[in-house]
């Protein structure tokens, strides 16, 4: 957990139903594309897309269609019902095994 402007900010665990899992693999390929990014940034932007989205953030008049898709994927919720990132969750998610 870190500090954040006064507030706890915890890294959580969001186990993603097939639809949402497809809906997040689409996103980063057409974030990719659009942006001219690499994979790895676009998952990036994905994640905070999602992560904004989770904490009731809404899209506006005109959002992108992708965006407006992952919104109705990823309504906002409870964050807090979550249950928290251990060590091994974030390795698996930040980092790829050296071959």
């Amino acid at each position: 957990m870190s500090q954040n402007r006064g507030r706890v900010t915890k890294m959580v665990r969001l186990d993603l139903s097939p639809h949402q899992a497809t809906v997040f693999v689409q996103a980063i390929g057409q974030i990719q594309r659009a942006d001219g990014c690499t994979r790895d940034q676009a998952w990036e932007t994905c994640l905070k897309l999602v992560g904004r989205l989770m904490m009731g953030a809404e899209t506006k008049d005109g959002a992108l269609p992708i965006v407006v898709r992952v919104a109705e994927a990823f309504a906002a919720r409870d964050v807090e019902d979550l249950p928290e990132a251990s060590d091994d969750d974030l390795r698996l998610c930040h980092f790829r095994d050296p071959k």
